[in-house]
């Protein structure tokens, strides 16, 4: 049964994404060759947006068995970093087409207990999307980013179980 759709994410278009010009949304894309032994052509399972492939798994994992695996499947593969509306509303997109919407793990984590969050992937943290009171770190473990159903951010203890995002240049 799929969980309500979040209703306070605009529906946006790769033209009011912010950066350069000419940042496109693909179905589906290939991976360029990546000269390490043993990585081959591969197909996106996911959307393309700006060069990176999206790619929602079932999972259930704990945060870092996720991150390890974006890692070990993909080449330079991490957890997802949400670092724009556009590319928030397309990560809820694929929860949906993958069998709705559910507790899905980023690529954020809380930056040596400092209460200042980054992404695994050296992205610039300039976008999030809290609920309501979020992060609060409650009992002092909650370090990784999850997308709750409703499509805000929420921070939770590393260990739980979730669906997973991970993404990698293409």
């Amino acid at each position: 049964m799929m969980e309500e759709e979040p209703g306070d994410l605009p529906q946006l278009s790769p033209a009011d994404e912010e950066g350069p010009p000419g940042e496109d949304l693909e179905p589906a894309a290939y991976m360029q060759e990546d000269m390490r032994p043993g990585w081959r052509w591969q197909s996106c399972g996911g959307v393309v947006i700006s060069g990176r492939c999206y790619q929602f798994f079932r999972g259930p994992k704990k945060a870092a068995d996720s991150e390890f695996f974006c890692q070990d499947n993909f080449p330079n593969g991490h957890l997802a970093s949400v670092t724009s509306r556009f590319i928030h509303q397309q990560m809820m997109n694929l929860m949906a087409q993958n069998g709705g919407y559910t507790h899905t793990w980023i690529g954020g984590f809380n930056y040596l207990k400092t209460g200042r969050f980054l992404w695994l992937d050296g992205s610039h943290w300039g976008y999030a999307d809290w609920l309501h009171g979020e992060p609060n770190n409650t009992a002092g473990v909650e370090d990784c980013v999850e997308i709750l159903s409703n499509g805000k951010f929420n921070d939770m203890p590393c260990w739980d179980l979730r669906a997973f995002i991970c993404s990698y240049p293409v």
